[in-house]
């Protein structure tokens, strides 16, 4: 899909197409919500399965969010929108009733007041702001700055007023209209509700209201009903206009349920766990995930305890985890019965890491155990990255390594031994500005190195009283991949640099007299050469000698 420019006046408009996948007459415009990015929505997986022709347009004058509406209360980017839908529509032969408007919250309200304004009969919206002034005002500053000027002093009235005025100024009643809401939504009340009746006039309004307990806020509205709405589309793309009516969804938690829906005969034993993010970070780990026991309802903090457990030959640490909200858990989780898991989210404590220094060498197994005052589970943690990480402090190496069955940690000297089959260059080096940079060349028989991942580096600065390590980059320098006699392994690769080739701070290295040594690190094996040595004068001065060994 290429991104495109669409120019009028003084408007600009960035856009991207999709075509049609089957013979299917129809094109749907996608109108975006607010998004960090300003970018396009629904143009991934969801998108895929409705195989007509497709038009994103961007959202983004000045930097900001407008709406698809005004620019400093100029409305000319409405025009801009409605002549690129024309355009896209010539250019592929259709005509308006083979075109629906599509938006969610933001770009819901502007496919509502799009498609009014260019008589458009086919809309479908899921949690749109109706009353667009209060909106922006009360939530969005910084978009309603961009979309009104400052002498505009009725300007908020205007936004409210946009698609109320619209609908009360239509003639042409025959569209088709859908509205996604929930009254878990806290915008449905104010944005939502008390527009509802102004579209009765339309011939086919049609409006889905979920009332669950798996839909709280108002990001959750449109992943609850994807299905239908994708359903909806799928047959408004083939010319088929289904009526729905005024539909609920979805079973209300009664209020007295204490966060477990009546009737629920689901697991009371294990424990379920997901670990999104384990990250090394010197000598801490940060993981982020989700953990709960089936059955035990988590609405607020200290119902459960959560633990990271390492476990090596010899010993057993136990790291107590802090709980954090999940607003995705109990959608993903849902199974029979509902069960509020709100609180089944998991990070460090503030988020400051877990202390690994305290840890004797050696190899740790990682699992997490829930505890309630009746059950104690615990399963080993499993992530979804496959690459391995590896961090240094203070002398000591740390390996992350991941698999399908379970997570392990390592951590040794970062000290290694002198392999008898090596080849170390350095190629360049200096110190300056409180600067220490080093580059060259350290590859290990046996160890090949296809690409710049296939092995870490590090320097390690070592005195009489401390010693000191530095990750650097593996550069993707490529050398001469046959240097050992196996003709079949290749190290073109095994480049070692200081990480963009702009040196490590000595700012916070004590002052003494350092050797400096290069470690390479593939797993558990680590491989150290001494490549000259470093004298460091208040972490501002430094002077050496490096040389290829």
């Amino acid at each position: 899909m290429n991104i495109r420019k669409f120019s009028f006046e003084n408007i600009e408009l960035e856009y991207k197409t999709r075509p049609a996948r089957k013979d299917i007459e129809h094109l749907i415009v996608m109108f975006s919500g607010i998004r960090p990015d300003k970018g396009y929505e629904f143009d991934g997986q969801a998108s895929n399965s409705i195989h007509c022709n497709w038009l994103w347009i961007r959202d983004e004058i000045d930097g900001e969010h407008s709406y698809y509406l005004c620019h400093k209360s100029d409305a000319a980017v409405q025009i801009a929108v409605l002549m690129l839908v024309e355009s896209e529509l010539n250019r592929l032969g259709l005509t308006k009733e083979q075109c629906t408007f599509v938006g969610f919250s933001k770009g819901g309200a502007a496919a509502i007041a799009l498609a009014l304004k260019g008589d458009y009969p086919n809309i479908v919206a899921t949690v749109p702001q109706i009353a667009i002034g209060d909106y922006v005002r009360d939530t969005r500053p910084a978009i309603m700055k961009n979309m009104l000027s400052e002498s505009d002093t009725e300007g908020v009235s205007n936004l409210n007023n946009i698609i109320p005025t619209l609908v009360e100024n239509d003639r042409n009643t025959n569209k088709n209209i859908y509205i996604w809401s929930s009254v878990g939504d806290k915008e449905f009340a104010t944005q939502v509700e008390p527009f509802l009746p102004i579209f009765e006039k339309y011939s086919n309004f049609n409006t889905v209201i979920t009332d669950s307990p798996l839909v709280t806020t108002h990001n959750e509205v449109t992943k609850y009903n994807l299905s239908n709405l994708v359903a909806v589309l799928n047959l408004l793309v083939l010319g088929i206009r289904p009526r729905l009516g005024n539909v609920k969804n979805g079973i209300p938690l009664s209020p007295n349920a204490d966060g477990v829906e009546a009737g629920y005969a689901g697991p009371v034993t294990g424990i379920e766990a997901a670990t999104h993010e384990l990250t090394l970070n010197e000598d801490k780990l940060y993981p982020v995930g989700i953990l709960f026991l089936p059955g035990v309802p988590l609405t607020g903090y200290n119902q459960i305890s959560k633990e990271l457990i390492l476990t090596s030959a010899n010993l057993k640490k136990v790291y107590r985890l802090a709980e954090t909200q999940d607003k995705w858990v109990n959608q993903r989780y849902f199974a029979h019965k509902f069960v509020d898991y709100r609180f089944a989210g998991f990070a460090s404590r503030k988020n400051a890491g877990l202390n690994l220094s305290e840890l004797a060498d050696g190899f740790y197994s990682l699992s997490l155990r829930g505890r309630s005052r009746e059950r104690i589970e615990s399963i080993p943690v499993v992530t979804s990255s496959i690459d391995q990480q590896t961090s240094s402090s203070n002398g000591s190496l740390y390996v992350l390594q991941p698999g399908s069955k379970g997570t392990t940690l390592l951590k040794r000297s970062i000290i290694g031994e002198s392999h008898s089959m090596h080849v170390l260059t350095v190629e360049d080096s200096w110190v300056k500005s409180g600067l220490f940079h080093v580059e060259g060349r350290f590859a290990v028989q046996g160890i090949e190195a296809q690409t710049w991942k296939d092995l870490d580096y590090f320097l390690v600065l070592k005195s009489s009283s401390r010693t000191l390590s530095f990750k650097i980059g593996a550069a993707s320098m490529k050398m001469n991949k046959h240097i050992f006699a196996n003709r079949y392994a290749t190290y073109k690769s095994a480049y070692f640099a200081t990480p963009g080739f702009k040196g490590v701070p000595l700012a916070g290295v004590p002052t003494d007299t350092y050797e400096a040594n290069i470690s390479l690190v593939k797993g558990p094996s680590v491989f150290t050469e001494r490549i000259g040595q470093l004298d460091v004068l208040n972490g501002r001065r430094a002077t050496g000698v490096f040389r290829s060994i």
